[in-house]
């Protein structure tokens, strides 16, 4: 399960990024949701990077895992492997924008 939290953190984390680059930041009252919602329609709407598109699956399953409606919390190892392969590209995509200045800088 640490495994899952972790990579979705990483992810999260990513994308929080490119929102402070460009001077923006999530709050509480939309929470996580707010950050991949803005980050999604920036960059995976327009910006032609689909990986952004799979932050909410990813969010959806650590939740689904972190608190558990049935009691069990178990996250296969395909599973693990699955949402490190999206957060490893999820944190690269958001350098790579990092670094090619693409962000429009609000505020």
């Amino acid at each position: 399960m640490g495994s899952l939290q972790l990579s979705y953190d990483a992810a999260r984390k990513a994308a929080s990024a490119l929102l402070i680059a460009q001077g923006l930041r999530g709050t509480s009252r939309g929470g996580h949701i707010a950050v991949l919602d803005a980050v999604r329609a920036q960059f995976n709407d327009h910006g032609g990077i689909a990986v952004f598109g799979e932050l909410d699956h990813l969010r959806r399953q650590r939740n689904a895992n972190e608190y558990p409606s049935d009691g069990d919390e178990s996250v296969t190892l395909n599973e693990a492997r699955a949402a490190l392969e999206i957060a490893d590209e999820v944190v690269s995509s958001a350098r790579a924008l990092l670094d090619s200045e693409r962000l429009t800088r609000f505020g």
